[in-house]
């Protein structure tokens, strides 16, 4: 079965759309509905839960649950302890019309209308691809543990797509505006979409348009790194001993994987490149970012260097070796020129006893 990218990054984006509005609703609840724990120690709100079941239910209904159709990972599925599409009569999910899902025809169609427009008109330019070969990875509440805390500014939903094994497509949506209004029905929330399967990156919501690498001077470069990262004795290392003249030593300090895609593209401290060399990010963490950037010029590897494998199905998706991701390819090969000897070193050291 061949299927449109441009009906599925429709689809996509509508689904955020409605999963944002779950998302800032439940915002306004104590503990945002029923915030718990899973299984590898991480929060998990009602929030996520909804918004997964309204974007991977939505997803089957549109195109099909057959082996034909694309591979739906999801992080609250059943790898990470949780049923991704439990029985649709459960409380948390029973007022969600999942049948009527798709029954805002006008927001479809001024999304649709947007991303057409975009989408070069050359026949040599190919959107269908087989279906089986296609395989769509969902955040759908990234940066939990700072929605639970109320820090709305680093909450997004991230949809990555690959085909066979190559990033075509990635979406970032933010639920919350600049002032911590939720999106208000009717209208799609701030998204940034992009990839080789659309030919660049662009905006939807607010200001839309096509967004470029930004041009960076060398001596105001900065890596984006979350708390964990910035005392992640690797990263901290590296950001040490990386050419000073390329990369300043000092991180910006931001959570969510999201929010560090948001900060590399149109970030207004010299953020350049995301650096974590360790394990603690998934597959769906990742993907959308590696398709975005490198539709504009960046790069995104995992932490050793190596083209990142998206049919690994490894422990919950886990990116054992980390993720290197950068909107200068100069800056990520810096970092992984530093990252070579590091490790070197330590073998070196272990080897001596």
């Amino acid at each position: 079965m061949l299927l449109d990218l441009i009906e599925l990054t429709t689809a996509s984006i509508y689904l955020t759309s409605l999963s944002s509005r779950e998302i800032t609703t439940l915002s306004h609840h104590p503990t945002r509905g029923l915030t718990s724990n899973k299984p590898d120690g991480t929060k998990v709100t009602t929030a996520d839960l909804r918004s997964q079941h309204i974007i991977t239910s939505g997803l089957r209904l549109k195109f099909g649950g057959s082996p034909s159709c694309p591979r739906i990972v999801g992080e609250e599925d059943k790898s990470s302890g949780i049923d991704s599409n439990p029985n649709p009569n459960s409380d948390i999910f029973s007022d969600i019309d999942i049948a009527n899902i798709f029954s805002d025809t006008s927001l479809y169609s001024s999304i649709k209308t947007e991303i057409t427009k975009r989408t070069p008109p050359s026949p040599s330019f190919n959107t269908l691809y087989d279906a089986s070969k296609l395989s769509i990875f969902i955040d759908p509440l990234d940066g939990t543990k700072h929605y639970a805390e109320g820090s709305w500014d680093e909450v997004t939903t991230l949809i990555g797509i690959t085909y066979e094994n190559t990033p075509i497509l990635g979406i970032c949506a933010r639920p919350f505006t600049p002032s911590s209004v939720g999106v208000d029905a009717h209208e799609c929330p701030f998204t940034i979409y992009g990839g080789v399967g659309v030919n660049g990156a662009y905006t939807l919501g607010a200001e839309g348009g096509a967004v470029s690498a930004r041009t960076i001077e060398n001596s105001e470069r900065t890596a984006v790194v979350s708390l964990r990262g910035a005392a992640n004795p690797l990263t901290r290392r590296m950001l040490s001993n990386v050419d000073s003249s390329l990369l300043s030593s000092t991180p910006v300090v931001v959570g969510g994987a999201g929010s560090k895609i948001l900060r590399l593209l149109l970030g207004q401290e010299g953020e350049t490149v995301w650096p974590f060399p360790s394990s603690g990010t998934s597959l769906w963490d990742v993907c959308a970012a590696d398709a975005i950037l490198s539709s504009v010029g960046g790069k995104v590897t995992d932490g050793d260097g190596n083209k990142i494998d998206y049919l690994e199905e490894g422990k919950n998706f886990e990116m054992r070796e980390g993720v290197v991701a950068s909107l200068c390819p100069m800056v990520h090969e810096e970092c992984m020129r530093v990252l070579r000897e590091i490790r070197e070193e330590e073998k070196e050291k272990e080897e001596r006893g």
